[in-house]
């Protein structure tokens, strides 16, 4: 029996109750499918020095570059979080809430770098830039560039339903996951020198990139 995650493709269950419980139960054991869209754009934008300089601008565009630098995090980041959302979505199916407000935990991404001088990798706390095998910053990169940053979530999240000629009833979502970073002085960096310079590098939130994410599931209702 296959069933997609929307019901387009719903094949009639069992007739009994308990068939039917016997297939929401197997269905809670299989991850959900999620999907990735980005803004339609060509333009190669990436991270640079000058991104840190003041700038009204909260949005940067570098979609691109993060699906190049960084495959395995951007593949598996939108699992991450839709097995959040799902699960809970899932845990609360009778009731069938309209939105998911939880506070889903943002993945942050800590780099470690090549110390040329010595050749040794120099690990940042809770180091896990390579986990899905993508590559490290380079050492510059790692302390003037990019640096530390998180993959997170926008919440609140709508979810619809839909409720199937067979009985059966589906739930989807669809979000906007994106790139967080802080930029310019921070605050451990409060030296003379960069003092100086605060106010044309001062400290700011931005998405680096973002992209739609979305997921669904069958609810179990018995």
């Amino acid at each position: 029996m296959v069933v997609d995650y929307l019901g387009k493709a719903a094949v009639r269950w069992g007739d009994s109750s308990q068939s039917r419980r016997c297939e929401c139960i197997a269905s809670k054991r299989t991850k959900s499918p999620v999907s990735l869209d980005r803004p339609l754009s060509f333009d190669m934008r990436y991270p640079t020095e000058f991104d840190h300089l003041a700038s009204s601008e909260t949005y940067l565009g570098q979609e691109l570059w993060f699906e190049t630098k960084y495959p395995g995090w951007v593949a598996n980041a939108p699992r991450l979080f839709a097995d959040k959302v799902n699960d809970w979505i899932m845990e609360h199916c009778s009731s069938k809430p309209a939105v998911y407000n939880e506070r889903a935990t943002r993945e942050s991404i800590a780099p470690y770098y090549l110390d040329i001088e010595n050749l040794i990798r120099v690990h940042y706390p809770n180091e896990n830039e390579t986990l899905y095998g993508d590559k490290p910053q380079s050492r510059w990169s790692a302390g003037a560039i990019l640096g530390q940053f998180s993959f997170d979530i926008v919440t609140p999240i709508k979810i619809s339903y839909r409720r199937t000629s067979f009985g059966n009833t589906f739930f989807y979502w669809e979000t906007e996951m994106y790139v967080a970073d802080v930029l310019g002085t921070q605050r451990d960096e409060d030296g003379a020198l960069l003092g100086l310079f605060k106010s044309w590098i001062p400290s700011r939130q931005v998405k680096r990139a973002k992209w739609t994410i979305s997921s669904g599931g069958l609810c179990c209702e018995y």
